[in-house]
């Protein structure tokens, strides 16, 4: 077999195998940006028991605890793709106990609810749970939008809806694309997409404050996603970097007196 048709077959058999890789992102690029865990335990279980579960129909829109006072906020928090309403239960348990109001939402496809998760379906589902509150009484102008990772991107669209008190988002990236390309240059991920979840258009709209809250060690999502969204938003937003933090131990290295800091600003 001569040298130029080994190289080729190489050539061919390199191009089968980017094919494939691509192919197999495409076809399954739901599996890798929804993660949703099987269980679905109860506040008790959880270890917070204050929390009641609320549902509409057969599907389960979150968890939620009233306000110690009727001026307090109301922090409406969503997770990210691996996110489970006991870990936030767990992490937003001080919040509870400084007096604020918490609703954890949660999504189709998450948490035993039917269906399956897409970039408009979190959106409604968020609506949803927006709709309950005011349905409590609750206005809009109480409401905290808390976003976690991929919960950023509800929290942003929700927020650009209509008139909210404040948005934290917690450890955001600047959009769904150009994270993908940074993990995957080797594919076309931009025509791959469906799911583009593009955070930037959003932001440059919003004109109320914000706290964006980011560790410096962050290898899920780099602190220069942040760094994007702060550059496109307003005066009032706040980019407050975490030293030594990563994607998800912010709390552990010390974000908490950030997040109460801006909320007895607001």
């Amino acid at each position: 077999m001569s040298l130029p048709t080994v190289l080729v077959g190489l050539v061919l058999l390199l191009a089968g195998g980017w094919g494939l890789a691509v192919l197999g992102l495409a076809l399954f690029q739901e599996r890798l940006i929804y993660r949703p865990d099987p269980s679905a335990p109860t506040p008790q279980q959880a270890g917070t028991p204050w929390l009641e579960p609320i549902r509409k129909g057969p599907s389960l829109l979150g968890w939620w605890v009233p306000p110690k006072g009727p001026d307090m906020p109301v922090l409406v928090v969503f997770h990210g793709n691996r996110g489970t309403l006991a870990r936030m239960a767990a992490k937003t348990a001080p919040w509870h106990h400084w007096g604020f109001g918490l609703f954890l939402a949660t999504y189709r496809g998450f948490e035993g609810n039917l269906g399956h998760p897409s970039e408009e379906g979190l959106t409604e589902d968020g609506q949803e749970a927006l709709s309950w509150l005011a349905g409590q009484g609750f206005a809009q102008d109480q409401l905290v939008l808390y976003g976690e990772s991929l919960g950023c991107a509800v929290a942003l669209r929700l927020a650009a809806c209509g008139p909210v008190r404040a948005l934290v988002l917690e450890a955001p990236f600047s959009s769904l694309t150009e994270l993908a390309g940074e993990r995957h240059p080797w594919a076309p991920v931009r025509w791959l997409l469906r799911h583009r979840y593009d955070n930037r258009a959003f932001i440059a709209s919003l004109r109320l404050p914000i706290l964006i809250l980011h560790g410096d060690s962050d290898r899920t999502t780099p602190l220069a996603h942040a760094q994007r969204l702060a550059a496109l938003s307003g005066p009032s937003c706040r980019l407050a970097v975490v030293p030594k933090a990563g994607h998800l131990d912010l709390y552990d290295k010390g974000a908490g007196p950030l997040l109460t800091e801006f909320l007895s600003g607001i």
